[in-house]
């Protein structure tokens, strides 16, 4: 069992409602307010590598990886940079497959290890693509955690879920990064069956803007993934990172 499973299953036996943070690498005073996320009651840190067409998020952080990629951001760079803050909480990169892909499958995922990174999110990296990062992932301590929606057709989402390491991350709602939460009956079944299913903790991420929109959906699932209003902080708060501690603190203590 990969060390970032047992880090979330062990959240979840002291009933422990996971927050996972997110923050795009690059922008200015980032790795300070990652610090200042592990502070403020963040369970897992999420760091957003900059790719030029992230079709997964919404405005706002499309926003903030185009200032981090202007700012002269590079992947090899920033992965240094993670490694370097020494973060005393699990780190897991967010980023798209080409950003990864062309630095080679082997020499990135060893860059990644090297970096004591424990998770891997690749949005647009589909199940039966999968292959080609988890056949160099099977021998290293890195998570490959998978997507499942609510319209992901039911046999494929048991094979998605069956594979799951770390966490399986539960997109809450249809659409980007950023939107409004809408909590519908058929969300709330959805969101309740893949917990049931997965044999490793489930959280939601996509639109869960509020510390209300955390607690409520925290009560269907093992944790969420918290976004766009801490980068929304990041690109045009004016003290950026005691603002992102105090959103941080509010989401825990509303998970609490």
């Amino acid at each position: 069992m990969k060390s970032l499973t047992e880090y979330t299953l062990n959240l979840k036996n002291q009933n422990k409602k996971a927050l996972v943070t997110y923050i795009t690498a690059g922008l200015e005073s980032w790795v300070d307010a990652l610090h200042s996320s592990c502070d403020s009651g963040a369970d897992l840190l999420e760091v957003g590598l900059p790719f030029s067409d992230p079709i997964m998020d919404g405005p706002i952080i499309a926003k903030a990886s185009y200032m981090s990629l202007e700012n002269g951001s590079k992947t090899l760079d920033l992965i240094d940079q993670v490694a370097k803050a020494n973060f005393y909480k699990p780190v897991a990169i967010m980023t798209y497959a080409n950003v990864l892909y062309a630095h080679g499958v082997k020499e990135i995922v060893a860059r990644i290890e090297d970096a004591g990174i424990k998770g891997l999110i690749i949005p647009d990296l589909t199940y039966e693509q999968s292959a080609m990062f988890t056949d160099e992932l099977s021998n290293k301590d890195i998570a490959l955690i998978p997507l499942v929606a609510s319209t992901t057709e039911e046999e494929r989402r048991k094979r998605i879920i069956d594979s799951a390491e770390g966490f399986l991350y539960c997109v809450a709602i249809k659409g980007i990064t950023g939107q409004d939460v809408d909590i519908a009956s058929s969300y709330t079944d959805f969101i309740e069956e893949i917990s049931s299913q997965s044999t490793v903790p489930t959280y939601c991420g996509v639109g869960i803007r509020t510390e209300s929109d955390a607690k409520e959906i925290s009560a269907l699932c093992d944790g969420v993934i918290v976004g766009t209003s801490i980068v929304e902080k990041m690109i045009d708060g004016s003290d950026p990172v005691n603002e992102v501690a105090s959103l941080v603190s509010k989401f825990r203590k509303a998970l609490d």
